[in-house]
């Protein structure tokens, strides 16, 4: 047997050698990427895509994967053949593309590395705002409120921000209740149609939307009117009374009329069958039952420097302005009406407008004015301190009158005026 194989050994030489020359020639293959897929090829901002690639190696040797944005977004694991890739937060527009690469590697440097691209689109959704409906609030209402309802998609941190469009002017007051809720509130200072805009934005995008407030004029007070009314003494006793509407002529649309004096304030009074109101009833009416510190619905605190119709005549009213002259107090003295919620279960302008002369219970001889005015705000109840008392027997007629000395001077003024009451 080995002489046989010495025998043909000189022809198998060639072929053996042949053979080994072939194999020792034949070039390493490159990776062959079988599939490659993302499970989306759009997304929100900041969103995910899962991506899975399959890749085979002939001559089985071990694969790298290199996962590149070129630094936009991120991926979990940039060298996984199955990853996922993370949208950036931001873009430009509302849409943008971003090429994901893979490349694939054997580590042969002389074979060529296969890749393969994903082409995404990350859009950027704007939030959305619903309003409160148009509304029809009431002149007397203590404020306006309304509500923003925002949202976002991308559920993106949203700011709002309100913002008055036409009317009369108002100072809205808002504030963010939580990421889908906006609220602002306004006092509406005189009537007529308040339009706002609410926007909400998400740092990208921002959508609004309109509402309009109806405030309508009040309804029209009585033309001439006197409110019964009762108030509780000290004693216990209950003392009913009338009391005028509105400073004298107590006639709704016409200016109050300023005395010459306390005596002719009395004497008009007692020319309609009445008399000066006491200084409790005028007390009383101001407070009303809610024991009220102005006469009037409204918050002098709660309001703008300038609060037009809202509140009573006194500085910061539509009439009297930020800065009324006290020397041409009937220039800034509003018309008996004017304004609808300075007014306690139906006596106006008992706050504000015109001081006005009362007499003094206690003594039946004295008279003294209220302090608030349109040139000063005071509470109810706030008289100048009482003017001396009237001499014994004093019959109120011209001579008495006339032979009253100096230190009754402050009878004489005339820039009060007055209302009158009866039993």
């Amino acid at each position: 047997m080995f002489q046989l194989l010495l025998l043909l050994l000189p022809a198998l030489l060639p072929i053996l050698v042949s053979c080994s020359l072939v194999n020792q020639d034949l070039p390493n293959q490159p990776p062959e990427l079988q599939s490659g897929q993302a499970d989306t090829t759009r997304v929100n901002r900041g969103g995910a895509v899962n991506l899975k690639v399959r890749a085979t190696d002939e001559d089985d040797d071990p694969l790298s994967y290199n996962w590149t944005s070129f630094g936009e977004g991120s991926f979990r694991d940039s060298t996984s053949a199955n990853t996922e890739w993370i949208a950036p937060d931001q873009i430009n527009g509302a849409s943008e593309f971003f090429l994901l690469t893979l490349t694939i590697s054997d580590y042969q440097p002389e074979t060529e590395d296969p890749t393969q691209t994903f082409l995404i689109e990350v859009v950027q959704r704007p939030p959305t705002v619903a309003l409160t409906a148009d509304t029809t609030v009431s002149f007397s209402a203590p404020f306006a409120e309304l509500e923003a309802l925002g949202t976002d998609p991308e559920n993106d941190d949203l700011e709002y921000h309100w913002e008055q469009l036409a009317g009369p002017q108002a100072e809205p007051q808002d504030e963010r209740l939580d990421n889908q809720h906006s609220r602002m509130r306004f006092i509406p200072i005189l009537p007529g149609d308040y339009r706002f805009a609410a926007r909400v934005g998400d740092g990208a995008d921002t959508a609004s939307a309109q509402v309009v407030v109806h405030v309508p004029t009040p309804p029209e007070l009585p033309l001439i009117a006197t409110i019964a009314r009762e108030l509780t003494r000290p004693d216990g006793a209950r003392h009913a009374y009338q009391i005028d509407a509105y400073e004298y002529p107590n006639q709704r649309d016409l200016r109050p009329t300023l005395a010459s004096s306390f005596f002719s304030a009395v004497e008009f009074c007692a020319s309609q069958g009445k008399r000066l109101c006491l200084a409790e009833e005028w007390r009383g009416a101001c407070q009303g039952t809610e024991l009220r510190r102005y006469s009037s619905s409204d918050n002098p605190a709660a309001q703008s420097p300038l609060f037009g119709l809202r509140f009573c005549n006194t500085v910061g009213s539509q009439v009297a302005g930020s800065e009324p002259d006290a020397d041409f107090i009937f220039d800034y003295l509003a018309r008996a009406g004017t304004f609808a919620n300075c007014g306690t279960e139906g006596v106006y302008d008992l706050t504000g407008n015109v001081a006005e002369w009362v007499w003094v219970d206690s003594t039946q001889t004295a008279g003294t004015y209220t302090q608030s005015s349109v040139v000063s705000l005071r509470e109810c109840g706030e008289f100048a301190e009482s003017l001396p008392a009237l001499p014994d027997g004093f019959d109120f007629s011209s001579r008495a009158i006339t032979a009253l000395g100096s230190d009754y001077q402050d009878y004489f003024r005339s820039t009060v005026g007055f209302r009158c009451c009866r039993q």
